[in-house]
């Protein structure tokens, strides 16, 4: 493949797109990526790439060779997780109209990655600065970057005066300690301890156990059912052949090496799993998937995904576990803390929403979700007051 290299250099870093990651050095590529960035690590993009098909990403290029990059994409038009209409309704932007969307394809957690120390601020800047003019050179309302933390959202959007931060999701973590569960739950007040002995209880006297396993062919083809059943039972169109179609692309790309997988057995049989994925150190926590054929409610779900995987995490090292978007305060309840998430959005063509309408969206955004979780918030939060 080609490379189309972008039309001017700024701060002294050359822009250039690419129309495939496959060509980018992947040492070079994941040495930008934190380790809370797993899927826009080289290995995750190659494997969205077998299984979808190639996507650009904008690269800069200094004296030392790639200095920070991204993912390009377009979104997705239908409601849902990436449907930019419904993220800010209350705010007034050409929302309806195409943008270009930063991040890994589907990707509810998105950094920038991007070199560290001195010289950050200038890479940042020029990247959202060539990010805005291949938007407006291609014709799109603007530039959008879902899914970021808050705070490196605001490093973001500090590299130009019309970008703005507007909260619209938030996630949850858990930090492990040495003690794993045993540790979360020794902060905890005594309900909770009392309804996370009962789960396990529940789970043990139904006569499942954990059991960690690495990814080989035939966990493949079980894994892919078990996730297609859960995501239809919420009313995903995604079945197993799609699903299959993912895991190929991730052993494809080598990505499934670091895979583990909490497996749930009744017997010799696997009624359950949970899939995560290790980067540096931290666990993440990407899809879970249930026999449904089997009705009785042993909690499977929060043992495979809370608390043995804290265990497993301490005894390998791990500091952080992440959890992702869905069912905050179930994840909240055992432990997690809620993480604030934003949109950096920078239009081409219209006038960005006043500052003062987005601090109302931001600050009204956080008390909804001070309310619903209260000491359960992680101390990101307070940024919006800053």
């Amino acid at each position: 493949m080609s490379t189309a290299e972008a039309t001017h250099a700024r701060d002294g870093l050359r822009a250039v797109i690419v129309p495939s990651v496959s060509i980018l050095d992947r040492h070079a590529w994941d040495a930008l990526v934190t380790d809370g960035d797993f899927y826009n690590c080289h290995g995750w993009l190659s494997a969205l790439e077998y299984a979808l098909g190639p996507a650009e990403l904008l690269t800069l290029h200094g004296p030392s060779g790639l200095s920070g990059g991204c993912a390009l994409w377009s979104g997705e038009r239908g409601p849902g997780l990436f449907c930019l209409p419904e993220y800010f309704p209350d705010l007034a932007a050409p929302w309806r109209r195409e943008f270009l969307w930063i991040g890994a394809r589907r990707s509810t957690h998105n950094e920038i990655p991007c070199a560290f120390g001195h010289g950050r601020g200038r890479i940042m800047r020029a990247l959202l600065h060539a990010a805005a003019d291949l938007a407006e050179t291609r014709g799109l309302a603007g530039v959008v970057v879902p899914y970021m933390p808050l705070g490196q959202a605001v490093e973001l959007a500090a590299g130009h005066n019309e970008a703005r931060v507007i909260l619209h999701a938030a996630d949850t973590s858990l930090t492990v300690p040495t003690d794993g569960l045993t540790g979360v739950m020794s902060t905890m007040d005594k309900h909770s301890r009392w309804r996370i002995r009962k789960e396990l209880s529940v789970f043990a006297e139904h006569g499942s156990r954990v059991e960690w396993r690495t990814f080989d062919p035939e966990l493949e083809w079980v894994a892919s059912e078990l996730i297609a059943q859960n995501r239809a039972k919420y009313g995903s169109l995604q079945g197993t052949l799609w699903m299959r179609r993912m895991l190929e692309g991730q052993r494809r790309s080598g990505v499934l090496d670091s895979a583990i997988a909490a497996v749930a057995y009744r017997g010799d049989s696997i009624v359950a799993i949970t899939v995560f994925y290790r980067f540096g150190k931290t666990l993440h926590c990407r899809y879970f998937g249930s026999d449904y054929a089997v009705t009785d409610d042993d909690a499977r779900y929060f043992v495979l995904s809370f608390y043995a995987p804290l265990d497993w995490a301490a005894e390998q090292g791990i500091e952080t576990v992440e959890l992702s978007t869905s069912s905050l305060q179930a994840k909240s309840l055992r432990g997690g803390m809620v993480n604030p998430l934003a949109a950096v959005v920078l239009l081409t063509d219209a006038t960005p929403p006043p500052h003062e309408a987005v601090t109302q969206h931001n600050v009204r955004f956080a008390m909804e979700h001070q309310e619903a979780f209260k000491h359960r918030l992680s101390s990101d939060w307070n940024l919006i007051y800053s």
